[in-house]
């Protein structure tokens, strides 16, 4: 989803939304705030994320970017789902 500037865009801005958020309540948020009459030379994207389930959250399915099999979060330790939210 692409929140439309008014004028030739020079910046972009990308905004992901959180857990069981979605881009809608990014796009009403802008709305309400009129940040876009405040930069009207930002394009900004509101991209979606899946549907899938959480390991912390079992049988629940929700907005999520990416799941996290345990915490802390190790460097270097891939996580599934990450990369395919990055692609």
């Amino acid at each position: 989803r692409v929140f439309l500037c008014f004028m030739e865009a020079s910046a972009l801005v990308i905004w992901l939304h959180g857990l069981q958020s979605c881009a809608c309540h990014i796009q009403q948020l802008l709305i309400a705030t009129r940040i876009r009459y405040h930069f009207p030379w930002v394009k900004w994207l509101l991209p979606e994320s899946e549907i899938g389930e959480l390991t912390m959250l079992p049988q629940k399915r929700l907005k999520r970017w990416f799941d996290l099999h345990r915490q802390p979060i190790i460097d270097g330790e891939e996580h599934a789902g990450m990369q395919e939210a990055i692609d």
